[in-house]
């Protein structure tokens, strides 16, 4: 239901008047997982007051520098945006019980096939099939973006098990901070106050 919101609100909004919207995701995933923590053994280790206080602070950096122009766009768009990104924090909140079950691949995939099965029997009408795509170097990344997801959501999952929630969220908040200072390093950009 999360990937409908979101795609819900590109049908009247940009995707650069959305995207400081979609980085709420980090805020609600580190909030939620806190709340959760006094209630549900599962979540117990989530506690750290440290680590919650820097996730905080670097979501809403994130927030900040990608804000447009000073303001954030608010309609029913912006809306399903904001709904998109709190069923998504509830979809990785959850997903640490069930890895608890299920390695990070087997989970991933049977988190895949159920939104194949929901979108096809939603939505099949208006999927194109792979075979209309004409060219093989976009075949070719399709398959690497697919690939380079999986591995990801894998490497979140590890984290979450591993590490935790919010410590893994704050570190993959900090992977656009390492960008930035890369970025500066080794390509001698300038760097904003906002950035």
């Amino acid at each position: 239901f999360a990937n409908y919101f979101i795609f819900y609100s590109l049908l009247k909004n940009n995707l650069t008047e959305i995207e400081p919207i979609r980085l709420t995701l980090p805020l609600f995933t580190v909030l939620l997982v806190f709340i959760l923590s006094f209630f549900f053994t599962v979540y117990e280790d989530e506690r750290n007051y440290a680590i919650l206080f820097l996730a905080i602070i670097a979501s809403i950096s994130l927030i900040i520098a990608h804000r447009r122009k000073n303001r954030i766009l608010f309609n029913k768009y912006a809306l399903a945006a904001i709904i998109g990104s709190v069923l998504f924090a509830f979809e990785l909140v959850l997903s640490k019980p069930i890895l608890s079950y299920y390695n990070p691949l087997t989970f991933y995939f049977l988190r895949s096939l159920w939104v194949f099965i929901f979108t096809w029997i939603f939505f099949h009408a208006n999927l194109t099939t792979l075979s209309s795509v004409k060219s093989m170097r976009s075949k070719s990344l399709i398959f690497f973006i697919a690939v380079t997801a999986v591995l990801v959501r894998i490497i979140i999952y590890y984290g979450y098990t591993t590490y935790g929630i919010i410590f893994t969220t704050t570190l993959l908040i900090l992977a656009s901070v390492f960008t930035y200072i890369f970025a500066a390093i080794f390509l001698k950009e300038k760097i904003t106050i906002k950035q």
